[in-house]
């Protein structure tokens, strides 16, 4: 792939991811007081793919990086620490879905206590920053890519047992043992929902039924990241090992390229399965853009101001306030009570005005 093909589609991903995980973030922030533990371990995750995609994926496309140096280490290290973080974050939500599936009971201190998410995040976090890091202190080393300006990564071409032990090491510790973890996992949660869908079929429970259908949606939800964790980066994984043991470098560098880009994009895809199938965060995300819109057309509609010069009011009249429907009380903007408001005469006995906004 040439260069300005790989910086297109690199690009995209940049901006979509950005855009994507700023918006979920914003999100959630708003509504932190009703976060459980594992939506603030799901908020993390999402802070770790953005700064994945602003701080290394940019050095990428702004930066020739053949011939190495501070950038090509920056690169290298950032995209490499935070990817991983990220996987072990899955990893980790694996198991919190596991836990809320098979003993409920003593999930429910541990899901709804937000502090408990710190559990999760911190090994999270120390295992990415130890895989990243070795290559820093001698265990391998990140280098430009052979024959490739394009990307800085851990280093494939080297024939010292270091460089090659290191290669074996992260395939098994972190794309081996995290996937296989996260398939038991899931085989588990869905053994369980079975089990209590049977009893439930003989005992029908409002509470229970709700709860059962509840995890059967997260469980899904669990199943999709795993799957993309499997799509994203199995190809990149497949890549490293065509170069790194077999040095068939010639054969697996065009596919490098693309397995490469498919691996980055999924700082894009695990966001945009929150949004899709995680309830309270498409929830959040979408009360968020109505607020904007409401900001958005109540200043257009307050742009919009009659003179008459007489003693003035302020009536502020939104058409949800008038209607039948359940108020949602996401959104201050949202079902303004119809109120009036007097305006002060302005010091130097100046012109009175007055203004409707009635389009909120």
């Amino acid at each position: 792939m040439d260069r300005t093909t790989f910086t297109a589609f690199l690009t995209i991903i940049v901006a979509l991811s950005a855009s994507l995980n700023t918006a979920i973030i914003i999100a959630l922030i708003r509504t932190w007081n009703k976060l459980s533990s594992y939506d603030v371990t799901l908020l993390f995750l999402t802070t770790v793919e953005l700064l994945q995609a602003v701080i290394g994926y940019p050095i990428e496309l702004t930066t020739n990086l053949r011939e190495g140096g501070p950038l090509c280490i920056i690169a290298g290290y950032s995209t490499t620490t935070l990817a991983l973080t990220s996987i072990s974050i899955l990893v980790a939500l694996s198991f919190m879905r596991l836990l809320s599936v098979t003993q409920p009971l003593k999930a429910v201190e541990w899901i709804k206590t937000r502090r408990y998410s710190i559990y999760l995040i911190l090994p999270s976090c120390i295992y990415g920053f130890m895989w990243g890091i070795f290559p820093l202190i001698g265990w391998s080393e990140y280098a430009p890519e052979l024959g490739s300006n394009k990307r800085c990564t851990i280093d494939l071409h080297s024939e010292d047992n270091a460089t090659r032990s290191y290669l074996y090491s992260l395939l098994l510790f972190c794309y081996v043992l995290p996937l296989t973890t996260m398939t038991i996992n899931f085989y588990k949660i869905r053994k369980k929902i079975i089990e209590q869908s049977v009893k439930l079929s003989q005992n029908r429970e409002r509470i229970r039924t709700n709860r059962i259908k509840r995890e059967r949606r997260l469980a899904i939800a669990t199943f999709v990241m795993t799957v993309v964790f499997l799509v994203a980066w199995t190809p990149y994984a497949v890549a490293i090992f065509i170069i790194g043991f077999q040095k068939r470098v010639d054969e697996a560098w065009f596919f490098m390229d693309y397995s490469s880009l498919l691996a980055k994009s999924s700082t894009f895809f695990n966001p945009l399965i929150y949004v899709l199938m995680h309830r309270k965060c498409k929830t959040a995300v979408v009360d968020m853009f109505q607020y904007i819109i409401c900001l958005i057309r109540r200043r257009d509609s307050q742009a919009s101001v009659s003179y008459n010069g007489s003693a003035q009011r302020v009536q502020f009249l939104h058409i949800a306030s008038m209607s039948s429907q359940k108020p949602d009380t996401c959104s201050p903007c949202v079902h303004i009570q119809r109120s009036e408001y007097l305006v002060a005469k302005d010091a130097a006995n100046g012109p009175n005005y007055s203004f409707t906004a009635t389009n909120i």
